[in-house]
């Protein structure tokens, strides 16, 4: 699964057009880069726990917008924006938090995260349990600030057992 996953994220890097500057960058361009896109992550976590469909969406790139959920592959942002809601509809409550990210810059104006995120969920049902994701984006610098071209999820959702009384 990781090959085909890995597979499908290098044919969408070779697919979506961008430009890797052919200069040399210093390490204080890196670390800023790197800075603004953990606070876009910041800004992405917050949305996602207030299950806020049109704030993510503004996260994501207006022309480019990809996204893969529950193996479903979304294209265009209102696409995007509508397996969010479906997505949300289905939550109560959820207090994830990131256990991990890492930045890689791949230029100026472009850079691929990956990431986990953890917590408890509470499905509408009732349900408890605690939600597991681990997430990829590719994003692009435009004059908005930094949007997503594509983010791949992966979870799982481990329900917490009832105790029988």
């Amino acid at each position: 699964m990781r090959v085909l996953a890995g597979f499908f994220v290098l044919s969408l890097l070779l697919a979506v057009p961008f430009q890797i500057s052919g200069q040399e960058m210093t390490e204080e361009q890196v670390a800023k880069i790197e800075a603004e896109v953990m606070s876009w992550t910041d800004q992405w976590i917050e949305s996602s726990r207030g299950q806020d469909a049109e704030a993510v969406a503004t996260l994501l790139d207006p022309e480019e917008a990809r996204y893969v959920v529950n193996s479903t592959f979304h294209s265009g942002l209102d696409d995007c924006r509508d397996a969010l809601e479906t997505l949300y509809q289905g939550w109560n409550t959820w207090a994830g938090e990131w256990r991990g990210r890492s930045v890689e810059v791949l230029g100026p104006e472009v850079a691929f995260l990956i990431g986990e995120v953890s917590g408890p969920l509470t499905l509408v049902d009732g349900t408890e349990g605690v939600n597991q994701v681990r997430l990829s984006f590719l994003l692009r610098k435009r004059q908005q600030g930094w949007k997503a071209v594509y983010v791949h999820g992966s979870g799982t959702f481990t329900p917490t057992p009832v105790e029988e009384g």
